[in-house]
């Protein structure tokens, strides 16, 4: 099939799902992609991409956060939710007309909230497309103004009605003929929200790259007493989980292990955060090329999320390094793990049993290790981005098919 790929921003490794949807279809299709970029690194990593996937064409389209900040402000006097328009760009819908008269595309693949703008104009000119939903934002948004740092609760005063509306109207438009979301309970909220019966959205799991996030060829090369929480720190959910991390369970551990290590490990942490770095066995990584070799390297993971949606990418990829991870029950909402078995699981906001498990799992290398194969085997069975691709190939042809018997009005 030859398909417009349209996401927010630039698909690459740590933008998981995009990067390898895109590497597992361009082998069997005609791809082009198309996305926004706001400055030269973006604009390298578009070329990245294209050099690294064989036959795919990338296409951007210049924007600026200026403009992206003046959109979102706009947004809001129409009643918009104000990251749905982050990204609105006039040059990239003109774009979108130029490359579907070009090229003659059979479909259309939009990913994301912020991209989900160009459905409209997709439907005007005919090109029959589907919405990769991802995650329900508005959900997160809700469990953001409940759980959330004072500053992302403000913001979703203002942003929970606006993204109810406006993921109601996706839902219920015939803009996109197929819809999909990474969980089952994000399927469930958006299905709620747009009044449609249970199943109507697919679920399409994230996958893991088992052929990089893999073992450590010996038991010896896992660095003692070593914890690692990974995840794009700039994020304010892995940021508020980090400072819940180091503010509330951090000192029991060193009270029980004093050499017990813990990396903080992703991108742009914030200040407050960098400031812990050689603290307290404290070691707060900043951006990370391949977090691969920490996971590997690291004793276990934990994703102590006190809010979340979605698949945590975090939790499989460190499944697949057999890394014994312990997480908080909201983030195996999206994933059948069994607690004890391939994962150890506490409540939210218990730190004292966060430190328990941690200390308990540092203690038996033992457990931890059989946890680790466990989890390995988990993943590699039930998470795989060719299983993920086929069901995207499907909602594609399913997308054709129904709009040569139901012609866009």
């Amino acid at each position: 099939m030859h398909v417009l790929f349209i996401t927010p921003y630039i698909p690459n490794s740590l933008r998981t799902r995009p990067y390898h949807l895109l590497k597992a279809l361009a082998c069997c299709h005609q791809l082009t992609l198309l996305a926004p970029v706001f400055n030269r690194q973006e604009q390298a990593d578009a070329a990245r991409l294209a050099a690294e996937i064989p036959g795919l064409s990338v296409e951007t389209v210049q924007c600026s956060k200026k403009a992206a900040i003046a959109h979102s402000l706009k947004a809001l006097s129409k009643g918009l939710p104000m990251q749905a328009r982050f990204c609105y760009s006039p040059a990239l819908l003109l774009r979108l007309e130029e490359l579907a008269r070009e090229k003659k595309f059979d479909v259309a693949h939009v990913e994301h909230f912020r991209a989900a703008y160009t459905g409209e104009r997709l439907a005007a000119i005919g090109l029959p497309a589907v919405w990769d939903s991802v995650d329900c934002i508005s959900l997160l948004v809700q469990r953001t103004l409940r759980h959330g740092p004072l500053k992302n609760r403000a913001i979703s005063v203002l942003e929970l009605n606006p993204s109810r509306r406006y993921e109601r109207k996706l839902v219920v438009s015939a803009f996109f003929k197929q819809i999909c979301a990474t969980s089952a309970e994000d399927a469930a909220a958006l299905e709620e929200l747009g009044g449609v019966s249970n199943g109507t959205i697919r679920v399409i799991h994230n996958g893991v790259a088992l052929d990089h996030f893999t073992p450590p060829t010996e038991p010896s090369a896992r660095e003692d007493a070593t914890v690692i929480f990974s995840g794009k720190l700039s994020y304010h959910a892995n940021a508020a989980a980090a400072r819940y991390l180091v503010e509330k369970v951090w000192g029991t551990v060193r009270r029980e292990i004093p050499h017990a290590r813990l990396q903080l490990a992703g991108s742009n942490p914030s200040n407050d955060l960098l400031r812990l770095s050689g603290k307290a066995g404290i070691e707060v990584t900043g951006f990370v090329p391949d977090i691969a070799p920490l996971l590997r390297r690291a004793t276990l993971a934990v994703a102590p999320m006190l809010y979340s949606v979605g698949i945590q990418n975090k939790v499989l990829e460190a499944m697949a390094c057999a890394t014994p991870i312990i997480a908080t029950h909201d983030v195996t909402r999206a994933i059948q793990v069994r607690d004890g078995i391939e994962i150890e699981l506490v409540e939210q906001g218990n730190p004292a049993e966060l430190a328990r498990r941690i200390v308990e799992l540092l203690r038996d290398k033992r457990r931890a290790t059989e946890m680790g194969h466990r989890g390995r085997e988990y993943v590699a069975c039930h998470y795989n981005w060719a299983q993920a691709a086929r069901a995207i190939e499907e909602m594609w042809q399913l997308a054709v098919r129904h709009a040569a018997v139901i012609p866009v009005s």
